[in-house]
């Protein structure tokens, strides 16, 4: 139970600090890493944020016929998918809002969710189709978690009383804005180091669209092969080795755990070997299987005269020849646009009824004795 916590725990908090580094003399007359290292350290600074997201992902094999047939249609449902999303943050009033529109196997899902410190709101008009009913196709589902602590007890049997605050905290999807601001830092520092200056590229100024505007902004590329993929997850494993890292996620979960902090650094100890392992697994067995000459990607960051990241956009190419004679791509275009920086924003609560609204383990239940 607690490998299975920390584990979690380590993959939000990778996914949080993903966010939290995409979205933000002249940087055009700098070095790329000089221009970078002020580009991070103003990211420190935000504190709201609205940003749109886009993903596109596609695959492609040149041989269908001489792959398994199950993969063969799997790999035809993914043949195009794409995600658009358009996020509000406020990390001072603990609140964040966010539309998206999902795109797979010909269908689109629309979807919105709100987050606060005290509950998720959940509005996916698909799943009250698929459920057939009509409350859901534009009401909401709710999330509170002071309530989940009662239903949590419910299901387990077991009193979680004694650990509400500790377990609210280690579900907030708002951390202490200063200890995450330290682990923020330290990652950024690694996710730098990761990379040598010979990658890395300052292609001077550039005209882009951002939310319909034409910007004109300094453009730094990365270029990203097999040694600075072997860079990066070394480097991810690294940051969960630093002290600022572990002394930020005890105090998310060793009170919850009633761990001693002996006892967490040996859990953390394992955890990391384990990736360790996990990833010279990955450079002996799936590296040998990539086309290092047709594959490339490029990472590239954009900013504006004031070193704000206003945008930073993935494209890449992989391929893989997973059987003899048989190519398989993976094309990922992945941008996140930053619409507006340490601004006022709107993030308003809905009006929740009985008639517009169900909580969610309330749902789950009705769900579970449909069937």
């Amino acid at each position: 139970m607690k490998m299975k916590n920390i584990k979690l725990i380590s993959m939000i908090l990778c996914m949080m600090m993903f966010v939290v580094t995409v979205g933000c003399s002249s940087p055009a007359d700098e070095t790329p890493r000089e221009a970078l290292e002020k580009a991070f350290e103003k990211e420190l600074d935000v504190v709201s944020s609205e940003t749109e997201l886009d993903l596109n992902l596609s695959f492609s094999v040149d041989d269908v016929a001489g792959i398994d047939p199950d993969a063969a249609m799997m790999l035809g449902a993914m043949e195009d998918l794409r995600l658009n999303m358009r996020i509000q943050s406020d990390l001072d009033a603990a609140k964040m809002a966010m539309k998206a529109r999902a795109y797979a196997a010909g269908m689109n899902v629309d979807f919105e969710l709100i987050m606060t410190e005290e509950m998720i709101v959940a509005q996916i008009p698909m799943l009250g189709m698929a459920l057939q009913e009509p409350m859901l196709r534009d009401g909401y589902i709710v999330l509170r978690l002071d309530e989940l602590m009662d239903d949590l007890s419910m299901l387990t049997g077991e009193d979680f009383g004694e650990v509400e605050d500790e377990l609210s905290q280690a579900m907030s999807f708002f951390p202490d804005h200063e200890e995450m601001e330290e682990v923020t830092r330290v990652a950024l520092d690694l996710l730098l180091g990761a990379f040598d200056d010979d990658s890395m590229e300052n292609l001077g100024k550039q005209e882009i669209s951002i939310d319909g505007e034409e910007v004109s902004l300094t453009h730094i590329a990365i270029s990203i092969g097999e040694k600075e993929i072997i860079a990066l997850a070394n480097a991810m494993v690294d940051l969960y080795e630093t002290e600022e890292m572990r002394d930020f996620m005890y105090g998310m979960v060793g009170e919850l755990e009633s761990m001693s902090r002996e006892e967490f650094e040996e859990e953390m100890d394992y955890v990391t070997q384990e990736m360790r392992e996990d990833i010279d697994m990955f450079i002996e067995e799936a590296m040998p299987l990539m086309d290092q000459e047709a594959s490339e990607t490029t990472l590239s960051f954009y900013l504006d005269s004031d070193y704000q990241i206003l945008r930073t956009e993935v494209d890449s190419m992989i391929v893989m020849e997973p059987e003899e004679d048989v190519n398989l791509s993976m094309n990922i275009q992945f941008k996140v646009d930053a619409i507006s920086i340490n601004e006022p924003l709107d993030i308003e609560i809905p009006e929740l009824t009985e008639e517009n609204s169900i909580d969610l383990m309330q749902l789950f239940f009705q769900m579970m004795f449909a069937f």
